[in-house]
């Protein structure tokens, strides 16, 4: 049985890289493999405390502060003082930072770790001369001391690792189970009945957490104009994170408190993207989320920033990448072409690699090699 250790380079949250460990780890022949779990932070999501638990792991905590945007070193010696306790087969680090990637390969491969794997699941919203300059320097530490690179995306290696390490990433899928977004009529009118919607009703949806990345104050704009035109019209958003009080303030200022449903944190949201009749993305910037690929395998129309990805449009038609700057177009998609149910999504993200048997398929195949 081989012994892994998930680290997550941010707090554990509500965010796509937990999403991706936990789904493929569910899937997992969990015969083969003692999974444990480590940040230098903190777990800020009781659900995910008890998938943990569900796995037989055991969770470490380090209660390092998070400073965002500040230097990583504080983590370093903490994470030294785990390594010197605790031994793994295989060290798994998953981060949307790429000196936690490096600091922590470094120190897991010194500890003598057989196998160290680093994954980036975040773009940038730009790539500047100082993540150029951080790139390459943390490239030059991880050749010393990662045996393999994994991204969700393309642009998610482009913004983490330097350009002689994007030919040896290996892109892994961001696997979902698809049978649970499969349309459920009994389902959708009895959600829809529960939070009053109507059969008729215009139900748009999302989901991500609160925060300047994923850009729900634009959605609320957008939506704003949608009720205008559709009274019958309601946007339900789900997710928590630090700007969602601002999100709460905001829907009170534009009078949509009726209107809007601010869900907050739901574990299982499967049900929900059966009760939306579509799906609205903002985000600024993105590696290849996997609210978008649930949305997809639900079926939906969704509207998406074209500041998005675009790894992430398996369904075709279905999926509109509209700039930020055309509010307008936002606005017709909702109004004129929402009505809509691609009833192939499940064959065709299945041919395109996003069901989570697949991916854990890989990811296993990996930790065993």
């Amino acid at each position: 049985m081989k012994k892994v250790l998930e680290v997550f380079g941010e707090p554990i949250a509500t965010g796509g890289q937990e999403a991706f460990v936990f789904n493929n780890l569910q899937s997992m022949d969990s015969n083969k493999f003692k999974f444990d779990f480590l940040t230098p932070y903190s777990c800020d999501n009781d659900g995910r405390r008890e998938d943990i638990k569900h796995l037989g792991g055991t969770l470490y905590e380090l209660n390092c502060l998070f400073l965002p945007g500040k230097s990583r070193e504080l983590i370093r010696e903490p994470i030294k003082g785990f390594f010197k306790k605790n031994k793994y087969d295989v060290v798994h680090i998953h981060s949307g930072s790429t000196s936690v990637l490096a600091i922590i390969s470094e120190i897991a491969k010194k500890a003598g770790t057989p196998k160290v794997i680093v994954h980036s699941h975040c773009a940038l919203e730009k790539i500047t001369l100082f993540n150029k300059i951080n790139r390459r320097l943390c490239g030059m530490r991880m050749k010393k001391s990662v045996d393999v690179y994994c991204a969700c995306s393309e642009e998610a290696a482009l913004a983490k690792f330097c350009p002689e390490i994007l030919s040896k990433v290996q892109v892994i899928r961001n696997g979902i189970d698809l049978n649970k977004y499969k349309r459920n009529i009994t389902t959708r009118k009895a959600l829809r009945e529960r939070l009053n919607a109507k059969d008729t009703d215009l139900v748009i949806g999302h989901v991500g957490r609160m925060t300047y990345q994923k850009n729900q104050e634009y959605a609320l704009s957008v939506f704003r104009t949608i009720h205008s035109i559709r009274p019958d019209s309601q946007l339900w958003l789900i997710g928590d994170g630090p700007d969602f009080e601002t999100i709460k303030s905001k829907v009170g200022e534009l009078g949509l408190e009726n209107s809007v449903k601010l869900l907050g944190l739901i574990r299982d949201t499967s049900r929900y993207y059966q009760a939306f009749d579509a799906f609205i993305f903002p985000s600024r910037f993105e590696g290849l989320p996997i609210s978008l690929i649930e949305a997809e395998a639900a079926g939906l129309p969704c509207a998406v920033s074209d500041l998005v990805s675009k790894e992430s449009d398996i369904v075709g038609d279905f999926v509109r990448y509209i700039p930020l700057d055309n509010k307008r177009a936002w606005v017709d998609f909702f109004v004129y072409e929402a009505a809509r149910f691609n009833e192939k999504a499940t064959n065709q993200l299945t041919k395109a690699g996003f069901s989570v048997r697949d991916s854990a398929k890989v990811l296993e195949q990996i930790y065993l090699s």
